[in-house]
């Protein structure tokens, strides 16, 4: 379709459509114009955060004029109102604001991707429509987001084998997230909704995300937050890792919501239960950040169990982790001015690994 082409890729909001010359309709919005003059008359319909979609009237008849969109008609009077029409759109179009990617979680991606690490997709590919997000330190890729057919998203099967997702039509048109991982965390994350074997990438060390709100807004960052510093070279878990030390983490908590040191206080055993997004190991420390407002690490646990089962409905996930209380800090000992100068450059949204620099200085403080 014509107008699905040319608003593809544009923001439509209701400050664009009344400056275009929309007029409010219910729920949508609509503008109706001669495009040649007591002949065809084009009536455009718009939805704010939808499409925007047209058809074309012979104005003597009333009837819709449907070779305008077959591909295949051709002709010089059919080819005439197809260009009014096009340069009609055109013009409202440069009413919008334009967008990196069509689809909006795409969208809502890319905004956080540049708010939290200060970076722009850039658009590179030249063969086919895509954009990658660098590592403003080094330039190597953290991310990248590329058009696909849904063909290409596949799952392991019960043999090991790869097999397509059959829930979308194989022709289907997305745009997938590709994120770098540790390969340990493979099998794990290959059981999410959304979370895909690579493709066009290493197939080991990085995973496809179908943007289509399968997988939500919170835990891509998670991974997007994660794969930045795999390619940081200054990330905690892989150097830690390398030595044979123990892991470090950090992981978000919500005061409003649960109170971390009455959890440890009323545990018989001096120990909670939390829910697991990373693949801590036993032995591994985990941080404690509590969000505002507080806004500090303020707890360093133990890992004395992963990977348990859970099934309760309080629980994000379906897996946990046994904590246990090995230190308690003073809310302004660690808070987040600090830590954004030390490797950890936004907020802790979700569960990541803690940067080596920051550990060093926390562990060597006293």
């Amino acid at each position: 379709m014509i107008a699905d082409t040319i608003f593809r890729k544009k923001l439509i909001d209701k400050k664009s459509l009344a400056e275009a010359g929309f007029t409010r309709s219910g729920d949508a919005w609509r503008l109706s114009k001669e495009i040649l003059p007591g002949m065809f008359r084009a009536n455009i319909t718009a939805v704010p955060g939808g499409r925007v979609s047209g058809k074309v009237f012979d104005i003597d008849t009333g009837d819709e004029y449907l070779p305008l969109e077959v591909e295949g008609a051709v002709g010089k009077f059919t080819g005439r109102v197809r260009q009014a029409y096009t340069e009609f759109l055109e013009a409202i179009a440069a009413h919008f604001r334009d967008l990196p990617f069509e689809n909006a979680q795409a969208n809502r991606i890319a905004a956080r991707a540049t708010a939290d690490f200060g970076v722009s997709p850039e658009q590179i590919f030249h063969r086919t429509e895509g954009a990658v997000f660098r590592n403003a330190r080094n330039g190597r890729w953290f991310a990248a987001i590329l058009k696909a057919k849904a063909s290409v998203l596949k799952k392991p099967s019960a043999d090991g084998r790869p097999e397509a997702d059959g829930s979308r039509k194989p022709e289907q048109q997305l745009e997938i997230l590709n994120l770098k991982i540790d390969p340990e965390d493979l099998d794990a994350l290959l059981t999410e909704p959304g979370i895909y074997i690579c493709w066009h990438m290493n197939k080991k060390q990085w995973i496809s995300i179908s943007l289509d709100d399968r997988a939500e807004d919170d835990r891509i960052m998670e991974l997007m937050n994660r794969s930045y510093e795999l390619v940081d070279h200054r990330g905690g878990r892989a150097a830690r890792s390398r030595s044979g030390a123990p892991a470090a983490w950090v992981i978000p908590s919500k005061p409003a919501y649960y109170d971390v040191a009455q959890g440890f206080s009323d545990s018989p055993d001096g120990t909670i239960t939390w829910h697991q997004r990373i693949g801590a190991k036993p032995g591994d420390d985990v941080f404690i950040y509590q969000t505002a407002p507080i806004a500090a690490i303020t707890f360093r646990c133990e890992a004395v169990e992963t990977d348990i089962p859970l099934r309760a409905p309080e629980h994000s996930s379906n897996r946990g982790m046994r904590l246990r209380l090995l230190e308690r800090y003073p809310e302004d000992r660690w808070p987040r001015s600090f830590l954004n100068e030390h490797g950890i450059k936004v907020t802790v949204r979700g569960q990541r690994s803690l940067p080596d620099e920051l550990y060093q200085i926390i562990t060597a403080s006293k």
